[in-house]
């Protein structure tokens, strides 16, 4: 279930950003395991970094995953009714995850912004408004 929250997550948050000559270019590059670029290689973790929380977020509504002390596990069993107080952390995780999962999306976006270079076949994409709006130059900042 996890890889396809994984796909899900690429197609729907990651690859738009990328475009569809970036994402085939690195997919090339990952299965012939040819070495990638030191801009290649931080534009990984800048999508491992997007893909990870939103994709574990995917997965809380459908009682796939618990997060607790013990850190991420594969839930074995419902939340029943009567745990409404567990049913509300678990939708206050996948916010968290949520908001942080956008944040490295704004991120990504920002670093490939700034290594256009690096990445002729990327096609510049907009920051969304919160970047926008939390920048230096705006007095206004969310969180």
């Amino acid at each position: 279930q996890m890889r396809n929250e994984i796909s899900h997550v690429e197609r729907d948050s990651i690859e738009p950003i990328l475009g569809d000559d970036l994402t085939a270019s690195l997919r090339d590059k990952m299965k012939s395991n040819t070495p990638l670029s030191k801009a290649e290689t931080s534009l990984l973790k800048h999508i491992q970094r997007a893909l990870a929380p939103l994709a574990l977020a995917g997965m809380i509504p459908y009682g796939a995953i618990t997060i607790g002390t013990d850190g991420v596990c594969r839930s074995t069993e419902s939340v029943s009714a009567d745990s409404r107080s567990e049913q509300w952390r678990m939708q206050e995780e996948m916010i968290y995850l949520n908001k942080r999962g956008e944040n490295q999306l704004e991120a990504l976006r920002s670093f490939l912004n700034k290594n256009r270079a690096s990445f002729p076949s990327y096609k510049g994409k907009e920051s969304t408004g919160t970047i926008k709006i939390n920048s230096t130059s705006s007095a206004v900042y969310l969180m």
